[in-house]
C-alpha cells in the first residue's frame, strides 16, 4: 500500500507499507526500509562509538533511522542534516517507527541542500560526518564518492574526526567497487571496512585501535535508548560490534 506520494524538487517520493514491510522509495527505488535496519542504525552507532558525537553532519536523511541512533549519545550537542530533496523530510512522520520522531530533538537541524554545496560553503567542523547518500549509480550521487568531495569532508572535520560512508556494493561491477575503495583511500588513511545488511559495506577513517572502540561500546551498552539498539543489530555484549567488521 503506499501511503505518501510527493512530488519533490528533485525526485518523486514515496512510501509503501503492509503489515509487515514499510519502505520509502525515490523514483521508485527502495533508499530505506525495515530491512536496512542493521545498516541504518550501524552507520550512526559505528562513528558514535568510535569518537563522542559532539557536533555531527549527516549528509541524507533516508528514514531517519542513522539520525536517530546519533541522537542517543549523552555527547550529542547539534546533528546538522543535509537532505536535497525536501519530500523526503515530509514523509518522516510516517516512519517514526523507523526514526523515532527524531525531528522533533530540538538537537537536530535540516538544511536542504547539495552536499558538495555545504562543504563548500560552511564553517562548522565535526566530530562526526556521516555520508549516506543513495546507490552511486543513480544519477548526480557518484559526485558524492568523488576525491573532491572526500576532500571537502576532510576539511570540514574537526582534529579527531571521523568519517563514515555507506557504500552500496550490490548491482556494481567489481572493478567500480574497487575504484570506490580506492578513490575513499586516497583520501582517508587508517581506514576499517566493515558490514550492514548484506551486501551494504560501511568505510570509516581514521578507525581507532579496536580496544578503544570495545571500552567505549562496554561503557555504553547499557545506556537506554542505545542498548535497545545494540540489541537490534545482534549484539548480546558490546564486543559482538566486532561481527560487522570485515
Amino acid at each position: 500500500d503506499i501511503v505518501y506520494f510527493a512530488e519533490g524538487l528533485n525526485s518523486t517520493i514515496s512510501v509503501a507499507r503492509t503489515d509487515d514491510y514499510i519502505s520509502l522509495r525515490t523514483n521508485g527505488k527502495v533508499d530505506a526500509s525495515n530491512q536496512d535496519v542493521s545498516t541504518q542504525l550501524l552507520l550512526g552507532h559505528l562513528g558514535a562509538l568510535a569518537h563522542p558525537p559532539r557536533r555531527v553532519l549527516l549528509i541524507g536523511f533516508g528514514s531517519g533511522m542513522t539520525a536517530s541512533a546519533l541522537a542517543g549519545y549523552p555527547e550529542l550537542e547539534r546533528l546538522d542534516i543535509v537532505e536535497i530533496e525536501p519530500a523526503v523530510v515530509g514523509a518522516a512522520p510516517l516512519l517514526t517507527q523507523l526514526n523515532r520522531d527524531v525531528l522533533r530533538d530540538p538537537r537536530v537541524h535540516v538544511t536542504f541542500d547539495d552536499a558538495r554545496n555545504f562543504l563548500f560553503t560552511t564553517r562548522d567542523r565535526y566530530d562526526l560526518i556521516i555520508s549516506e547518500p543513495s546507490n552511486p549509480w543513480i544519477a548526480g550521487v557518484a559526485t558524492l564518492f568523488t576525491s573532491e568531495f572526500y576532500r571537502a569532508v576532510q576539511a570540514r572535520l574537526a582534529p579527531g574526526g571521523i568519517f563514515v560512508q555507506w557504500v552500496q556494493a550490490y548491482s556494481l561491477y567489481t572493478a567500480d567497487l574497487r575504484m570506490l575503495l580506492a578513490t575513499f583511500l586516497s583520501e582517508f588513511h587508517g581506514a576499517t571496512l566493515w558490514h550492514g545488511d548484506a551486501p551494504d559495506l560501511i568505510l570509516m577513517a581514521p578507525s581507532p585501535p579496536a580496544n578503544v572502540l570495545l571500552s567505549r561500546a562496554q561503557a555504553l551498552f547499557d545506556r537506554p535508548g542505545l542498548h535497545e539498539d545494540f540489541k537490534l543489530l545482534g549484539m548480546e555484549e558490546a564486543s559482538g560490534l566486532f561481527g560487522y567488521y570485515l
